[in-house]
């Protein structure tokens, strides 16, 4: 399992292994299982995120 990337409050940018792109504000990480809950720009719908499976960008 990879390090946790991602800190709560942090607003990120990532694409999942589909290429689907996540854009919002973690509110909640799992680094023991290596997920984070993300609060997406826009709808405001909460999302998890398997951090393995994201690339974080700029």
């Amino acid at each position: 399992m990879a390090e946790m990337i991602w800190n709560e409050g942090e607003h990120i940018e990532a694409l999942d292994l589909a290429g689907t792109r996540i854009s919002g504000t973690v509110e909640q990480v799992a680094p023991e299982i290596g997920a984070a809950w993300i609060r997406e720009d826009g709808l405001g719908e909460r999302r998890l995120v398997i951090t393995d499976d994201a690339v974080a960008s700029d």
